[in-house]
């Protein structure tokens, strides 16, 4: 009987450990910065996820600022639906790729932004639309 008790508590702290683990993982993965880019009818869609921060800001000025003006893309629509966060550096990416586009004369959306950060947002003057369907509609494609 005592080994079997043994073999239980073993096996309970394996599973409590292993639960804490899996919970510092998620966590992590979390607080990570993802953008999802799709190209359609001379429009670039960014769909945002995570934490804008500055590892997010770094993506956005080293990688979706170039390609910008490589290509000379004159439509942004940015999705906020899944970001979680946004500190001063992720709003100064969004001003640089402001800044990009209006080099290339066109213009810039966001979209579904939460609402815990539509007064940081509004400081941009970027247009904001409810969805990215609404912001075709601005763009007249």
């Amino acid at each position: 009987m005592f080994f079997l008790e043994e073999v239980l508590t073993s096996f309970v702290e394996n599973l409590l450990n292993l639960w804490e683990l899996f919970y510092i993982r998620v966590a992590k993965v979390i607080k990570m910065f993802h953008m999802d880019l799709e190209y359609n009818k001379g429009i670039l869609f960014a769909r945002l996820r995570g934490n804008l921060s500055k590892k997010g800001s770094y993506k956005l000025n080293n990688y979706l600022v170039p390609v910008i003006l490589k290509h000379k893309i004159k439509f942004l629509v940015y999705n906020f639906f899944d970001v979680t966060s946004i500190d001063e550096s992720g709003m100064d990416a969004i001003l640089n790729t402001k800044c990009a586009i209006r080099a290339n004369k066109g213009k810039i959306f966001l979209c579904e932004v939460p609402k815990e950060f539509s007064k940081e947002i509004r400081k941009l003057r970027i247009k904001e639309t409810s969805n990215e369907l609404t912001a075709l509609d601005l763009i007249h494609v």
